[in-house]
């Protein structure tokens, strides 16, 4: 008994069971002693995501069974899987999401899964071959066992030489991690982090009114609700890590997909570590980097479920897939990839139909589980009726076919170079005409069936509408032809088959059955890397005889030169996706065309493509205002020419009038536009102040209140400030659908109901408090009725109040219409002579011209029945409320 628990604890020394948990005490200390914000976000990740993620794969899958590489990818993925799916969980419980919840989920889930890992080791403490008795040779495919592939690699990859791996990943990590925190959030960034803050909040509905799936939001929720505050490189931190992940685990698959040809995983991984579209996505927050990853493992889990079956790898790779449904709906589009490796191991193998059942039973459950946690209450909410309409006409169209290649090769070169996609382009092509000239027989049928697929596909590419028939595009046809033809040909290994539809099925439908695809083409790049690793690394190693010395050495020198030429390659493809992403000065997309260098040819001209803009550096001046409204430099209502998601984010709880505000924010470095008279601005406001940022000013502020000279302020010296004031008791108002903080029973004159309100708790004597109004009409007004905001003792005396047409005079009441929801944001002014204490808010609508006010039913009114009682306010004096 005394040996069995010795080998049981064999592990290593962070891999034992005490190890795990002395490594959660040390990241249960780090959080809750308040380091420094980069030692908390990777104490959070240790304890939230790796912990877990080890230890969920040491009890899925024998640790003799995995190699390094193996084992980081999939303690990645487990550990993602953990965060996201703990996370939902978290926010399904009433209330708000706090550390607390984190912390316990964690710490919990971590002793359970030690206690099982020992409990097993101990149990059998030599377990884990995790191989199959079935003979490698019996499949068609690869033609050789992972085992003797990895013998055959020769000098580039042993199994003990690991530095072309942790080459690649630094430099994927040179383009993922260098100046990731520069860029200040975008506009789908800005709704994620705003999202993150309602979970946060405890908003129970706030995922279902998003128009994707969750993981987006539930991230940074859960880094968000460990560290009390967010910026915007610990919250882009996750998804540069996930991303970085999806290259490791390409490498890995590349690797069991074609173990006979070693250059196959370093050209694949290299061409991913240096794509623009999959650097640009691990920069931001968005859901693309996880649904990269979750692709992989699930494709990784089918190549090694097809070579050696296993309940345990389907099951694992069809949760992975369900794990990336909950980034993206697009996730999925991996399954023909698995559906292809799983039909053809059950024809070779001649299975019954009750195999069948039975093979397919335990992952289908698995995936409809764990989707089915969020998209079962998603779909029976009421607002996925917009999700649906949105998809179908926005995404989707109205049409049944369309032609996107022109769009897709636009702007797939502005993210990368164009040399880059010719590579791919050229390298997929090479690899398709070789494998149908090797596959099909006779010869003369293989040359005519190359022939009528090349000219299908240069023709539809030259001639976009010669297959328009009757308003029908049909440019689809030979695209779908030629991937019919690799798939039926006979002598293509399944492996190949398998990832040939893991390329062509993303490229037919965001080719040519999506409306609007832009950057979505990014599903696809995976497996097209991985195809022209295959096109590159076959010629090299397709040689199986045993060599002789000389040839050997010929082949060693062979495979350097085309690592030394690869990396040649690499290198001007890296420098473009350098200069466009993470070089800031300068402003690349800003600076288009001047920025763009000569020896980077484009095809779209002189102006930038449309389509989307994603991670691209910005830095707007903006995280100086949210330090300046912290510190109470500026108090009231704003307007800006950025996107209002943007910017309230930044402003935290700022009322926002568009065209009557206290202040005027004008940025040059403008993301999103925002539309407001610019011209007129500066010429009838003072300009108050300016934010310079980079030896430059980047943003004017400008004041109805004359001054005598502007103030400027250095964008460095406030990053700090703001960074530490970013509670998630922020203001929703800029979501599409925005939700208020404080709920409210009240409605007036039977009219309009008051759903609820945000504002601080707290104002300051002199100072302002913002004020958000949400309301719903419930039938038409035939007359113009004011809004009232009042601080107010009644029958005594008002000490802040804002009185006027609603949403800063841009929405009479008039204009109100059942259905829709009425954002109106106020700005109060509180008298500076205001006695510290505690106030009524009260809300409500008057004439104005016979100043009557609509009598108020419901839960919060006030005594005389005419106003809506919002709850208590705090006054303090002055010195109380300094920054």
């Amino acid at each position: 008994m005394r040996h069995r628990s010795m080998d049981a604890l064999r592990w290593k020394w962070w891999g034992c069971p005490l190890g795990v948990v002395l490594l959660a005490i040390l990241s249960n200390g780090v959080i809750l002693w308040g380091a420094p914000r980069l030692l908390v976000f990777a104490a959070d990740f240790v304890l939230a995501c790796l912990l877990p993620g080890y230890l969920l794969t040491q009890i899925a899958l024998p640790e003799d069974a995995l190699d390094g590489a193996e084992r980081i990818a999939l303690t990645m993925g487990m550990g993602f899987a953990a965060l996201i799916l703990g996370t939902l969980g978290l926010h399904y419980l009433p209330g708000p999401l706090t550390i607390l919840h984190i912390l316990a989920l964690y710490d919990g889930l971590t002793l359970l899964l030690v206690i099982t890992l020992f409990l097993r080791k101990r149990r059998n403490p030599f377990s884990g071959s995790g191989r199959s008795s079935i003979p490698d040779d019996q499949l068609r495919g690869s033609g050789a066992s992972v085992h003797q592939g990895r013998e055959k690699t020769g000098f580039f990859l042993r199994e003990t030489g690991v530095l072309p791996l942790v080459a690649l990943l630094l430099v994927a990590a040179f383009f993922r991690l260098t100046h990731l925190g520069y860029s200040e959030f975008q506009g789908d960034e800005a709704r994620a982090m705003l999202l993150a803050a309602g979970v946060l909040q405890g908003q129970d509905e706030i995922l279902f009114l998003h128009k994707k799936g969750p993981v987006e939001v539930l991230l940074p929720a859960a880094f968000y609700a460990l560290q009390g505050t967010a910026d915007e490189l610990t919250a882009r931190l996750p998804f540069a890590l996930a991303s970085l992940a999806g290259v490791l685990t390409v490498y890995i698959l590349a690797r069991r997909l074609f173990p006979r040809h070693p250059l196959v995983a370093p050209v694949a991984a290299g061409l991913l570590a240096v794509d623009g579209y999959l650097v640009a996505f691990g920069r931001i927050v968005q859901y693309q980097s996880v649904v990269f990853l979750m692709m992989g493992l699930a494709a990784w889990c089918f190549a090694r479920w097809y070579r050696h079956p296993s309940p345990t790898l389907a099951v694992l790779g069809a949760s992975f897939v369900a794990v990336g449904s909950l980034a993206h709906y697009e996730a999925i589009l991996v399954i023909p990839f698995m559906a292809w490796l799983f039909w053809t191991r059950g024809w070779h193998d001649r299975w019954p139909l009750r195999q069948w059942v039975r093979q397919a039973l335990g992952p289908i459950l698995a995936f409809a589980v764990i989707a089915g946690i969020f998209y079962v209450p998603f779909v029976r909410h009421p607002h996925f009726a917009q999700t649906a309409q949105y998809i179908a006409e926005r995404r989707i169209g109205g049409e049944l076919l369309y032609n996107n290649l022109t769009r897709f090769f636009h702007l797939a070169t502005f993210y990368n170079s164009t040399y880059y996609i010719v590579f791919l382009i050229l390298g997929l092509l090479a690899l398709i005409v070789h494998q149908l000239w090797a596959s099909l027989r006779p010869a003369p049928l293989a040359m005519a069936i190359q022939a009528a697929l090349a000219a299908g596909l240069l023709g539809i590419v030259l001639f976009p509408q010669a297959l328009v028939i009757q308003g029908l595009n049909l440019a689809f046809l030979p695209f779908a032809a030629t991937l019919a033809a690799l798939i039926a040909a006979p002598r293509i290994a399944t492996e190949l088959k398998a990832t040939f539809l893991w390329f062509g099925v993303p490229f037919l439908i965001a080719a040519f059955f999506t409306l609007k695809p832009n950057t979505h083409f990014y599903t696809m790049f995976p497996a097209w890397a991985i195809l022209v690793g295959v096109a590159m690394g076959r010629p090299l190693t397709a040689d199986q005889r045993p060599p002789s010395r000389w040839m050997a050495t010929v082949g060693r020198r062979r495979s350097a030169v085309a690592l030394a030429a690869f990396s040649i390659l690499l290198a001007i493809f890296g420098y473009y996706v350098y200069i466009v992403f993470v070089r800031h000065t300068p402003d690349y997309r800003r600076g288009y065309p001047a920025t763009r260098p000569p020896f980077y040819p484009v095809v779209y001209g002189d102006k930038v493509p449309k389509g989307g803009v994603f991670g691209f550096p910005h830095r707007g001046g903006w995280k100086a205002i949210g330090a300046l409204y912290a510190q109470g430099v500026l108090q009231g209502s704003y307007s800006a020419n950025e996107e209002p998601l943007i910017t309230s984010w930044y402003t935290r709880r700022a009322a926002w009038c568009r065209d009557d505000a206290d202040y005027y924010f004008i940025t040059s470095v403008i993301h999103d536009i925002e539309n407001i008279p610019v011209d007129r601005i500066r010429a009838e406001n003072t300009l108050w102040g300016r934010v310079w940022a980079d030896g430059r000013p980047i943003l004017e502020i400008y004041s109805r209140q004359p001054v005598a000279a502007p103030t400027d302020y250095d964008l460095a010296d406030l990053q700090g400030v703001f960074d530490a004031v970013t509670q998630p008791d922020l203001s929703l108002w800029a979501l599409e659908e925005p939700v208020p903080r404080y709920r409210v029973d009240a409605v007036l004159g039977g009219r309009v109901r008051l759903l609820g309100f945000d504002a601080p708790r707290q104002v300051v004597a002199g100072g302002a408090l913002p004020l958000v109004l949400y309301w719903e009409p419930l039938a038409p007004f035939d007359r113009h009725y004011n809004v009232f905001s009042h601080i107010e003792v009644e029958g005594e005396r008002i000490w802040g109040q804002s009185d006027g047409t609603p949403d800063c005079g841009r929405q009479p009441t008039t204009g109100w219409q059942p259905g829709q929801v009425v954002i109106d944001s106020h700005s109060l002014p509180v008298d500076p002579a205001t006695p510290p204490g505690e106030y009524p808010l009260l809300v409500g609508l008057y004439d104005p011209m016979t100043g009557e006010r609509l009598l108020v039913v419901g839960r919060d009114v006030n005594p005389y029945g005419n106003a809506a009682y919002l709850g208590m306010v705090g006054v303090i004096a002055p010195q109380e409320g300094g920054p």
